[in-house]
């Protein structure tokens, strides 16, 4: 027996991704793990039961034992209907690995090719298959899209051991729908789980004081079989399967150490002889995690990646009623958890199709709603008498200058010419009366608060740029830039994103690597007369040289291109020259990302 529930984030979602977080940069996952449930369900019923019931010491250990497995939560999408029917939703598996297509941009279907099948070379060459991060299958087509992310930039406060430092943290935007399986044999245990479900919400990942992570379930019920079981081996399959991975994936030998694929335990399960690896697509990741109850992390592990497929050749058969089994149960370690559960993928050699699943006007019309909502609240606080009698604040003011309409601070006026230029008692001469009483308060503070100050006028003003940054790259007329719109292959894109990546704590070389590199890369291809890629190249390196040169503010059109300080400080003693190109080289970096993004994660290129 399952519980099938549908979960919504209603506020943003950040599960640390540790495959992928570094140093100053916490990404999420795009799904919700079973431990996370677990974690999350076991919490509930303690609240709930524990001080009631005699036996709860023993229901805990029931969570915690094979007979009762957390599924992984993966994202809904919306399924398209012929004409006259409504489109429904849909449950969505992670994209299955090991195809690839020609390197012609194609936005609606597209032919893919199976690698483990064999590949014929094409004119113009083929590249990896871009099919998003989930899908749903149907007959011959792979339906991808992918989960919306976003993500902020902070700033840690410095204390006397701990220097200020800079981190960027990721995660899932609000109001995206997850479904997830709980297989339980306990009825009892069943009807205990059932009800914390209607206890109003639960906070999920990390971020919570910072108004992240509330749940909802919207749907719960007991369910007699998977949804993924329509995927799964339909007939009996003799000599040769496809195993597909339906979450990640590792097992243990007979001597306990972890192997991948163990294929003596799996030919055992199987019920199948001389079963071997014939091919494979697949990638791996390093999982980690952390024990609260033993306040330890766990051992870091390496394991098969989600969505990886393994041909299979052996001697047998392998018939319907094992292949719902296995999935059921699952294979390696830690299944209780949400992982080693796995599929006979039926159909997987007749995929011959991708097609993107198309994403709701909303979404665009979300992110500019919430950007004015966000503008608004602002105004709004600084209209506060609270916050207008704040010391060192002079952002007050500065926001004013939108209502006003008619004042601009360029750089080759000063604040004084203005004043005097402005009649007494209009607003403009509020503004920078404003303004010099601020500056006045300035040369009264300790040497502690300077450094305060700038510390928070360089957090604002990285902000901003992180927003025109965001701004700069969903706008469709920035996509004729070099970069965006990918004049250059993938491996070259790669190349440069390797200098910046090797060469980011030294700006100054990676500016004159990355310059070096295009033109020795022109002169190449002068040399072989393929004059086309000249241009190409050509045009990447004006527009790279372009940007290290160009002042930011201009370039991405933020709000403080016509001013000449922020909260009173030159712009110059917030960011420096070398903090100024160590930023653009990031940006370039999240650029040729953020382009692979669009085409591999379905065009999503949220940061």
């Amino acid at each position: 027996m399952y519980i099938r529930y549908i979960l919504k984030n209603i506020e943003p979602l950040r599960i640390t991704d540790d495959s992928t977080s570094q140093y100053g940069q916490i990404d999420t996952l795009t799904y919700i793990p079973g431990m996370t449930i677990r974690g999350a369900v076991i919490q509930a019923l303690a609240e709930k039961w524990e001080r009631k019931e005699e036996n709860w010491e023993q229901i805990r250990r029931t969570l915690f034992s094979d007979r009762v497995s957390f599924f992984n939560a993966y994202p809904m999408g919306r399924k398209k209907e012929p004409e006259g029917k409504e489109d429904r939703e849909i449950e969505l598996i992670p994209s299955p690995k090991g195809f690839c297509e020609n390197k012609e941009s194609i936005e609606e279907e597209k032919e893919i090719t199976n690698t483990l099948k064999g590949v014929k070379e094409e004119a113009g060459g083929l590249k990896n298959a871009s099919l998003g991060r989930y899908c749903y299958i149907d007959k011959q087509t792979i339906f991808f899209s992918n989960v919306e992310r976003s993500g902020d930039m902070r700033i840690a406060i410095p204390n006397a051991v701990q220097e200020k430092e800079m981190f960027r943290s990721q995660y899932m935007l609000q109001n995206q729908k997850f479904c997830g399986y709980i297989a339980v044999e306990d009825l009892e245990l069943e009807k205990k789980i059932l009800s914390v479900f209607d206890q109003g919400y639960f906070l999920l990942g990390n971020g919570r004081s910072a108004g992240m992570g509330k749940c909802v379930i919207t749907e719960k019920e007991e369910v007699t079989k998977l949804s993924y079981q329509q995927y799964n081996l339909q007939k009996e399959k003799e000599g040769m399967c496809y195993l597909y991975l339906l979450s990640n994936l590792v097992m243990r030998n007979k001597n306990g150490e972890l192997t991948g694929i163990d294929i003596p335990t799996l030919e055992k399960q199987l019920g199948v002889e001389q079963l071997r690896i014939e091919r494979c697509a697949v990638s791996t990741l390093k999982s980690r995690g952390y024990n609260r109850l033993w306040n330890t992390k766990l051992p870091e592990m390496t394991m098969y990646e989600m969505g990886s497929v393994f041909q299979l050749c052996y001697q047998g058969v392998i018939g319907q009623e094992k292949a719902a089994e296995l999935l059921k149960k699952g294979i390696g370690i830690r299944r209780n958890e949400g992982f080693g559960k796995v599929l006979i993928l039926e159909g997987y050699e007749e995929l011959k199709k991708k097609h993107r699943i198309e994403k709701e006007k909303y979404q665009l019309q979300r992110y500019q709603k919430e950007k004015y909502q966000i503008e608004e609240y602002q105004t709004e606080k600084y209209q506060t008498e609270e916050y207008q009698t704040e010391e060192y604040q002079i952002e007050s003011a500065q926001a004013k200058q939108d209502q006003i309409g008619q004042v601009q601070i360029k750089q080759d006026q000063t604040e004084e010419d203005l004043v005097k230029k402005s009649r007494t008692g209009t607003p403009q001469k509020k503004l920078y009366d404003s303004i010099e009483k601020t500056k006045e308060r300035k040369k009264e503070l300790s040497k502690e608060e300077e450094q305060v100050l700038l510390i928070a006028a360089k957090g604002y003003y990285l902000e901003k740029l992180e927003q025109a940054k965001k701004d700069y790259l969903i706008n469709p007329n920035n996509r004729k830039n070099p970069i965006l719109s990918k004049t250059l292959t993938s491996s070259q894109m790669g190349t440069i994103a390797s200098y910046i990546a090797a060469l980011q704590f030294t700006p100054k070389q990676a500016e004159k690597e990355l310059l070096s590199y295009l033109e020795h890369a022109a002169a190449k291809e002068e040399a072989n007369r393929v004059h086309t890629e000249i241009q190409k190249k050509a045009e990447v390196k004006k527009w790279i040289e372009t940007l290290f040169q160009s002042d930011l503010d201009q370039f991405l059109e933020s709000e403080f291109k016509d001013r000449a300080d922020i909260m009173g400080i030159k712009k110059k003693e917030c960011f420096t020259e070398e903090e100024s190109l160590r930023w653009k080289l990031k940006f370039l970096l999240e650029m040729i990302r953020f382009a692979n993004r669009e085409e591999t994660d379905n065009g999503e290129g949220t940061l």
